[in-house]
């Protein structure tokens, strides 16, 4: 239970309203015996008029950015709702205040800040971690932090590059910092000209892929793009200017679609400070009730094969992983090409050095960073059986080597200057 996030509205306790959430990917089993569990926990201290209401996650953010108004010239024409988590993003794209099609991949801030497909940990090996480790060492022992400086030793022995990375971004606001501008890790990767280039792959991936999802769905160009989620805070390290990133945005839409936007253009909104809590809040704006719909029946996946819908292991031979590799090599050209487009150097202040690598490594591995994605996942997710149908993209599997490549590459061409 303590996994589920759980609102109250205020007022008379038997007129309260409790609305719990879960993970898109729950299954109907779990949900049905979660359900039982609020409602008989509700009713033992609350003896309330109605019951508790369940709602996936991922519907609530559109909410907040509706219910606040923020959404202009309102949601007639579809708006796209990301929530990027550490290990899962999920997608979902509303019209007319509806959902009308999800999605969900394991590729969020960990694909940027994790150890990739490692199981034990690989902090010793990772770009970001070689770079900036040694910063903060030096930084909390030239300040005299030396409680804090046991804290990170502690973490690195444990060599999980999430739960450093973690570190380094929580580190600012604690409260014995001064100068929280000095040990702000979002600051020193949103300066960083050599690493940013990843950042804008990582999002002009997850946008490729919506893009390519709605266009086989047949559905129009979106007016919005809302983002919620912890991981939606790598949007500033990428740029403080929302219009550079909806220009970016409406190229690869543009490019995919091979269509022009109207005059309503396309907009980005977020909530920089508290992305999180747009979940919560936007939980309580809506009619929950409006919401009883079985997600199965708009829930989607994109195989990334011609004339595909679903795909199981079983399916998956040596002429399928080639195609999956191949889309995956078409993204990064298309990806390159962007540059040409939309000048990264220009728009992104990232390194002309740091391009040129990108170029050369962008494309090495592919196939086998497939099939390591295909290893590692079939493991987390306990697959037993090959006719398993496969609930997520595999767009993203070769992308997550490649961007931990990459780092590895990038973080040795400038140092930090303490």
């Amino acid at each position: 239970l303590l996994r589920n996030k759980v609102l109250f509205n205020r007022g008379n306790l038997s007129q309260t309203k409790l609305v719990w959430f879960y993970p898109s990917s729950m299954k109907p089993a779990r949900k049905a015996q979660l359900e039982s569990t609020w409602n008989e926990l509700f009713n033992q201290y609350f003896n309330p008029t109605q019951q508790a209401v369940g709602i996936t996650e991922s519907l609530a953010p559109f909410y907040y950015f509706k219910g606040t108004n923020k959404l202009q010239g309102g949601s007639f024409k579809p708006v796209v709702s990301i929530d990027i988590g550490g290990g899962t993003t999920d997608v979902v794209v509303f019209k007319q205040n509806k959902p009308l099609l999800m999605t969900s991949f394991k590729f969020a801030a960990n694909a940027i800040f994790g150890d990739g497909f490692s199981e034990y940990g690989a902090a010793s090996s990772n770009g970001l971690i070689s770079k900036y480790f040694p910063y903060y060492e030096n930084l909390l022992a030239t300040n005299k932090l030396y409680d804090l400086s046991k804290v990170l030793s502690s973490i690195k022995d444990k060599n999980k590059t999430e739960d450093i990375n973690a570190f380094f971004f929580s580190i600012e606001n604690n409260p014995r910092i001064k100068d929280k501008k000095l040990f702000s890790y979002n600051s020193l990767l949103a300066n960083d000209d050599d690493l940013k280039i990843i950042f804008i792959y990582f999002y002009s991936a997850i946008i490729y892929h919506i893009a390519d999802l709605m266009k086989l769905k047949h559905i129009e160009l979106p007016k919005h793009i809302v983002f919620s989620g912890t991981g939606s805070k790598v949007l500033n390290v990428i740029t403080s200017d929302l219009k550079i990133l909806a220009n970016l945005s409406k190229i690869i839409f543009e490019k995919v679609y091979n269509e022009k936007f109207d005059t309503d253009d396309l907009s980005i909104e977020t909530e920089k400070e508290m992305p999180k809590e747009v979940t919560c809040k936007g939980g309580l704006m809506l009619n929950a009730e409006d919401l009883a719909i079985d997600i199965r029946t708009i829930k989607a996946t994109h195989t990334c094969l011609n004339g595909v819908d679903k795909l199981t292991y079983d399916q998956l031979d040596e002429t399928a992983k080639a195609n999956i590799a191949n889309y995956v090599g078409e993204f990064n050209q298309f990806f390159l090409n962007l540059n040409a487009k939309y000048s990264f150097v220009d728009y992104f202040n990232i390194s002309p050095k740091s391009l040129e690598i990108f170029k050369d490594e962008l494309n090495k591995h592919l196939r086998d960073y497939l099939e390591e994605g295909l290893e590692y996942n079939k493991k987390l997710d306990e697959i037993a059986t090959d006719d398993k149908e496969i609930e997520e993209t595999l767009f993203f599997y070769p992308l997550i080597g490649a961007i931990n490549n990459l780092s590895t590459h990038l973080s040795q061409l400038t140092p930090v200057n303490n």
